[in-house]
Parts: C-alpha cells; sequence; structure tokens
C-alpha cells in the first residue's frame, strides 16, 4: 500500500477499500509508521539539514487562528548554516502541512523589523521561525506580525479547496477522494482519484456548485471532536495526514465538513470567486484540477472580458453575439481558403505542366534545379515529390525562401542510385544550416544570407560528380 502511494501517488484509502472488498487484511500502522518516516524525510530534504528536526526544543503553542499578530518574548534560539531559528512562546504564523503553505511576515523588535524568512517545525513540532541575522536574545519581547494580505489569500484559497473537494464528490461520485493539494495566495491546485478525464459539462457542473457554495454565504466555523464522532458525522480527511483522537473539523455551512488543520475565511463569501484553469491528467486514475481564487480570480475573469470585449469590437458586435459571429467568418474562411487552395494547385499543375519539357540532362539523367516561389516548406517538399512521380524529371533540386527563411529540398526517382542527402547538405552548409539523411528525399536550409544562383549551381556540379 505504502509503495502504491510513494511511487504513484494512489491513495491508501482506495488501496484499503480494495483489499478490503478481496478480504486481503492491511497494516494501518505500519503504513503510517512508513509514512511518517516519508513525511520527515521530505522536510530534510527540504532543509537540506537533519539536525533541524533533532533540537531539543520544547513546544510552543500556536495561536495563529485566531490572530495574525503576536507580542511574545522568545523562549530559544539555534543556529542554522548562515541564519537563525527563533521560537517565540506564542507563535501566529503556520507552518506548511495539509497542502497549505508557510505563512510570512515579519518580527518586529525596538522598532527594527526583520522579515521571516521562512516557518520550520522541529520533530516534536516545535514551531521556529527562521531569520538571517543575530539581533535577538533569549526572553527578548518581540511583536510578531503576520503578512495579512498573503494569509488571507492563502485562506480564501484553502476554502476554496474545502468546496471543490465537495463539490467534485457531489458530481463525479463518492469515490472521489483526495490525493494532495498545494494551496497558496490567489492559487490552488487539487489532486484526486477519478477514472476518466472530468468532460466539460461536469466541470461545468463542479464550478457551478462550487460558486454557488461561495454566494450562500455559508459561515465557516471550526470545532474540535473526537475523530470518531467526526467520521460519524461524514466529515471528510485530507490526503495524507494523520490524526489525533481528538481532530480539528472545518464545517462550511451544511455544505462542507473536513478535518483540517489549515487557516480559513470565516464565511463562504469570502472566497470571492473559483476560476478553473484546467483539468488534467497526473496518472493513472489519478486527476488535478488548478484554479483561482478572491481577486486573482477576478483579475482573471476581468482580463478575460477585456479580450472577448475587444474581439467584440474587431467583429463590431455585441459581447453576446461574439460567438455567431465568429462561427460565420470561420465559415466562410473556410470557403475563401478552398478556393484560395483550389487556385493554388491549378497554379502549380501549369508549373509542373511548364516543367515537364524545360529540363536539363546530367549524366543521362533528367535534371531539374532552380529557385520557385512556394508558400511553406510542406509545399515546397510535396512540389518536388509531384515533379518526381509525375514527370520525366530524374532528379529534382528546388530553393524557395519562406518566410524569410531559406529552405531547400532534393528528391531523386526509387531507382536512382544517386544519394540526394549529400547534395543538399552541401548546399545547405553554404547558409549555415544543415539537412536531413534520406536518400531519396532530403530536406535543408539554414539561416545565413548566400548568393543562391551560386549554391543551384553548386548542385549540379554535385549532381555531375555523384552521379
Amino acid at each position: 500500500a505504502f509503495y502504491l502511494f510513494e511511487t504513484f501517488g494512489f491513495p491508501f484509502e482506495l488501496t484499503k477499500e480494495i483489499l478490503l472488498e478481496n478480504e486481503v487484511d492491511i497494516d494501518d500502522k505500519e503504513f503510517y509508521k512508513l509514512y511518517d518516516e516519508h513525511k520527515m524525510k521530505s522536510k530534510s530534504g527540504k532543509n537540506n539539514n537533519n539536525d533541524l528536526f533533532t533540537f531539543d526544543v520544547d513546544l510552543n503553542e500556536f495561536v495563529g487562528y485566531e490572530q495574525v499578530n503576536s507580542l511574545t518574548k522568545i523562549y530559544h534560539i539555534e543556529k542554522y548554516k548562515d541564519n537563525y531559528i527563533i521560537f517565540p512562546e506564542k507563535n501566529p504564523f503556520y507552518f506548511e502541512a495539509g497542502g497549505q503553505i508557510s505563512d510570512q511576515g515579519i518580527i518586529i523588535s525596538q522598532d527594527k523589523s526583520t522579515e521571516v524568512i521562512d516557518v520550520y517545525q522541529t520533530a516534536n513540532g516545535a514551531t521556529g521561525l527562521i531569520v538571517n541575522n543575530d539581533n535577538f536574545t533569549v526572553d527578548q519581547e518581540v511583536k510578531l506580525e503576520v503578512n495579512k494580505s498573503f494569509r488571507s489569500g492563502v485562506s480564501k484559497s484553502h476554502t476554496a479547496a474545502h468546496i471543490v473537494h465537495t463539490a467534485l464528490r457531489s458530481i463525479l461520485g463518492d469515490h472521489v477522494s483526495q490525493a494532495g493539494s498545494n494551496v497558496t495566495p490567489g492559487k490552488f491546485r487539487f489532486d484526486f482519484s477519478h477514472t476518466e478525464k472530468v468532460n466539460a459539462a461536469e466541470l461545468d457542473e463542479i464550478f457551478s456548485l462550487s460558486n454557488n457554495a461561495i454566494f450562500n454565504d455559508y459561515d465557516v466555523n471550526t470545532e474540535i471532536m473526537n475523530i470518531d464522532e467526526a467520521k460519524d458525522q461524514g466529515a471528510l480527511a485530507f490526503f495524507g495526514d494523520k490524526y489525533d483522537d481528538d481532530v480539528r473539523v472545518v464545517n462550511i455551512g451544511d455544505f462542507s465538513k473536513e478535518l483540517c488543520g489549515g487557516t480559513h475565511v470565516h464565511n463562504s463569501n469570502d472566497v470571492g470567486l473559483i476560476v478553473l484553469l484546467q483539468e488534467s491528467s497526473i496518472g493513472s486514475n489519478l486527476r488535478r484540477v488548478e484554479m483561482l481564487s478572491g481577486k486573482y480570480a477576478y483579475e482573471f475573469l476581468l482580463n478575460a472580458y477585456k479580450s472577448y470585449k475587444s474581439v467584440a469590437d474587431i467583429l463590431q458586435v455585441s459581447e453576446e453575439n461574439v460567438s455567431s459571429k465568429l462561427q460565420k467568418q470561420l465559415e466562410t474562411l473556410e470557403k475563401y481558403e478552398e478556393k484560395i487552395n483550389n487556385f493554388r494547385n491549378l497554379e502549380l499543375s501549369n508549373l509542373i505542366n511548364s516543367i515537364e519539357d524545360n529540363f536539363e540532362t546530367i549524366n543521362k539523367f533528367n535534371v531539374y534545379v532552380d529557385e520557385i516561389s512556394l508558400e511553406t516548406p510542406n509545399e515546397l517538399r510535396n512540389f518536388a515529390l509531384q515533379l518526381i512521380n509525375e514527370t520525366k524529371v530524374d532528379i529534382v533540386v528546388l530553393y524557395a525562401s519562406i518566410n524569410g527563411k531559406n529552405s531547400i529540398v532534393g528528391a531523386t526517382k526509387n531507382n536512382i542510385s544517386l544519394d540526394i542527402s549529400i547534395i543538399i547538405t552541401e548546399i545547405s552548409k553554404l547558409y549555415g544550416g544543415g539537412a536531413s539523411k534520406d536518400t531519396d528525399l532530403s530536406i535543408g536550409g539554414g539561416p545565413n544570407n548566400f548568393d543562391t544562383s551560386q549554391a543551384l549551381d553548386l548542385a549540379k556540379e554535385l549532381i555531375l560528380k555523384e552521379s
């Protein structure tokens, strides 16, 4: 079970459910033991210093649920590389957990502010604040200030993640289980178990339900209760968390109930908006949705509206008629493109007819070497093949300047022993480029300027030499 989780991100609860259905026992304690070891290794890797988590530090009090500022004393300091870890008695800074990133902010002492570089925890759960100077002493009184805007953005995203979790289960089914998350100010991602791509209609339902939950002004409150009682009440557990006997439950009205230690808004309406950026696969039976919340969602929609309004102005229609007008324009464009292609094909056919008897003979081979005006490299390639397949030409070398780039193609009939790639490679070198190595169809070119007539003369000389 742990191998599936660690290697493929497969949720433990799903593995457990499948095994129980097949009457196979599973050792929960062993899984969580391995998971704890895995989590500690991840933390150590992040800090690149295992000693950070073995500091013998008494626990401090987290007061960040109730406040973002704290007047407190420093009770312990540790040197960490070129920085220092300050341990305050009352700490309002949230430490990264449950997908939510750590808080940002400052420490104020004697009217001087020091930036908190990061927030860390020791193995026993004491929270320290990383600073880059040694201006602090034990028993010193300091004021801790969490960045309110940063915390607010993160809290909106975290509450939004809970709302989306419930919406996913409501629309896709109860089999949906969280498989990871990342919660940052204004942007969050949510990974979940699901066997197939979420289609457009389902996504519309999910985000309609999510935003309706926001607009319904649900109060967001927390309560501490026994974990069995919480589960009996239908509380959902976030991925990978191991819970004590007493747990913190976050309720969003009667819409959502989850076990969670993160920070949240006070009312669902505080989230503002949720906007879907994309839905994608991250592995077998695992999907990911990436979303915006709050002002970031608003700014995204505002920019989208400005772009939409700009298109409406260009098309000279109202916003609600943009789609139908675009459809008509595309249909008209397709008709014109068809006419242009037909005309172009006729033009190329006439060109081939004019070349039919306009080649020269080199070593008994019918050879056509010329500069030609074509629109795309693919058109140049196809024209060369058409000459080989539909005319008496045995060897063809064509040059075209396409969108300011030098393009060269060479082709031969199947019964010709000449390796055309040798010739196209040599010509391409004149332009500072190279060519493909196919013996009967080679495409090349280069970025540099060179006299085209000299390049084509070289092609004829090489055909004479190689054939």
